[in-house]
């Protein structure tokens, strides 16, 4: 993730603070089927998988930043 994230610094379009571009691309990869490279633009859009990603994260800041702590009774 690192490498996606440098590459498309170094190409003038900054992503470290967009996870879901970086779970999108981390899923597609840095090529396309073809052997083509993704090129970084100035709009990207996340995939379905991207989308999870960044509500997984909203769920967990969620529960990071709240007081309260629960407990789960096993049965």
């Amino acid at each position: 993730m690192r490498i996606i994230q440098s590459f498309w610094s170094k190409n003038g379009y900054s992503i470290d603070d967009r996870p879901e571009i970086i779970g999108s691309l981390y899923q597609l990869g840095l090529f396309y089927p073809s052997g083509k490279v993704r090129e970084p633009h100035f709009n990207p859009r996340p995939n379905e998988f991207g989308e999870k990603v960044k509500e997984s994260i909203e769920l967990f800041n969620s529960f990071k930043n709240r007081n309260n702590v629960f407990f789960i009774k096993k049965r």
